[in-house]
């Protein structure tokens, strides 16, 4: 078992229907973990009584541990052409993103690129997301290698 200590912010339902009541805040949280799943979660006065003394508890005090974020359509293969201009649509497809998505045909490139993406979206929060991939068999094979690598859902 983990335990980690910080405040904690976490949503119980759907924002748009329960309103305020989605949510939860603890300022002095703690955070139960048991292989890899969370197993409790609330105020640290309460739940650090609950737990056997033996397990460490990491203080990440002054910092806000919450939920990854789920990212529900994003491609992958245009990592490297992020904020390359296009004048429409079919422009920028043309220009960019078809080259690139050619490069997919190699399975070395794909799976350092699946990588490099899925590194990307753990470092800012991203633990679970719908990816698409190419029309190349091996840049599908790479981005499951990848999100299984890093424990990406």
């Amino acid at each position: 078992m983990q335990a980690f200590r910080a405040s904690i912010l976490d949503f119980i339902s759907d924002p748009y229907i329960d309103r305020e009541q989605a949510w939860r805040y603890f300022e002095d949280g703690l955070l139960l973990v048991d292989d890899g799943k969370v197993i409790d979660c609330g105020d640290h006065s309460v739940l650090s009584n609950r737990i056997d003394k033996a397990v460490e508890v990491t203080d990440y005090s002054g910092n806000l541990i919450m939920p990854g974020f789920i990212d529900a359509h994003v491609h992958y293969p245009q990592t490297d052409i992020i904020a390359s201009h296009g004048a429409q649509l079919l422009d920028w497809l043309e220009r960019f993103t078809f080259p690139v998505e050619k490069r997919f045909n190699d399975a070395d490139y794909a799976l350092d690129t699946a990588q490099f993406f899925i590194r990307q979206l753990l470092q800012n929060g991203t633990t679970t997301a719908l990816v698409y991939a190419t029309i190349h068999p091996q840049s599908v094979d790479a981005i499951f290698q990848a999100a299984s690598e890093y424990k990406l859902r």
